[in-house]
């Protein structure tokens, strides 16, 4: 018994593990390092506006506003990404830019059952800059 849930654990999230590797890919062969991002955090939280970021050479110009949402480049995106397939959790739902690759929205939810245990990351808007 034990093992078949390891199976179904681990074959459950060979899609996404796919999807995310390709579209990793992607993101990467296009080399964008400067770009304006905005993104939107959609959970029972206080907090649901978009926050737009300008990102250089990967990392956000300014603090994040607010502080505890955390996502402040495409490569945040990913690292939830490769978090919730790492961790199992019971929906993860991923829709992938088709032109650059990156997560444009992904959902999670991390127990079945569970209540505000959810969380949405929707981009916005993506403008690559020189």
């Amino acid at each position: 018994m034990l093992l078949v849930v390891l199976f179904a654990l681990f074959y459950f999230h060979v899609p996404a593990r796919i999807m995310l590797i390709r579209n990793q890919n992607k993101w990467a062969s296009h080399a964008v390092k400067n770009y304006n991002l905005s993104v939107n955090e959609i959970c029972l939280c206080a907090y649901n506006e978009p926050k737009v970021l300008e990102v250089r050479d990967g990392k956000p110009v300014a603090p994040v506003e607010p502080a505890w949402q955390q996502i402040e480049s495409i490569d945040e995106l990913f690292k939830r990404v490769q978090g919730g397939i790492d961790n199992h959790v019971a929906i993860l739902t991923v829709d992938y830019d088709e032109t650059y690759g990156y997560p444009s929205e992904v959902y999670m939810k991390w127990h079945f059952l569970g209540f505000d245990d959810n969380v949405t990351y929707r981009v916005t808007s993506f403008e690559p800059l020189p």
